[in-house]
């Protein structure tokens, strides 16, 4: 039982995998009802680096295409300047689907990330990816080709 105005302490050990913190209030039965009161919540702690972050403005929104699983009739179906018309979805895995932003991303972390300060033009489809994540991992993907030639074929991407 803890008396009114007392201070209560818990010490919480390094975690490395992620943990909630509960509050919960028990035996307190009795004939007038019971009442818990909390105030000055304090947690301290150095938490651990576990997401990029990718700026307080970064937005993005689930990858939203016209593929629909019909075969592609152009090799331009495939081009993706705006994700909304072409041709390419994610795969089955919905746990961590890719996602489009035209957000733009700190420079520093836009070189750690690629190599390069070169930006993303207009919207980009992005897969974020925690380190130590067991699969499946989702995939992007076209609608079916049928047939192409055997004269050069590329796909190109940045």
């Amino acid at each position: 039982t803890v008396k009114m105005n007392t201070e209560c302490h818990a010490e919480i050990p390094a975690r490395e995998t992620p943990f909630r913190i509960g509050i919960r209030a028990y035996d307190m039965a009795t004939p007038e009802g019971s009442f818990i009161m909390l105030d000055n919540i304090m947690y301290r702690a150095s938490l651990c680096k576990v997401a990029i972050d990718l700026g307080d403005g970064f937005q993005s929104s689930p990858l939203v295409s016209a593929a629909a699983g019909k075969p592609i009739r152009s090799a331009a179906d495939l081009d993706c300047k705006n994700f909304e018309a072409c041709r390419w979805r994610g795969g089955a895995e919905k746990s961590k689907p890719w996602r489009t932003s035209s957000s733009s991303l700190p420079p520093e972390l836009l070189f750690n990330m690629t190599g390069s300060y070169l930006e993303p033009e207009g919207r980009y489809a992005l897969l974020y990816i925690e380190q130590d994540t067991k699969g499946p991992l989702d995939y992007l993907r076209s609608d079916p080709i049928n047939c192409q030639s055997q004269t050069e074929n590329t796909l190109l991407l940045r």
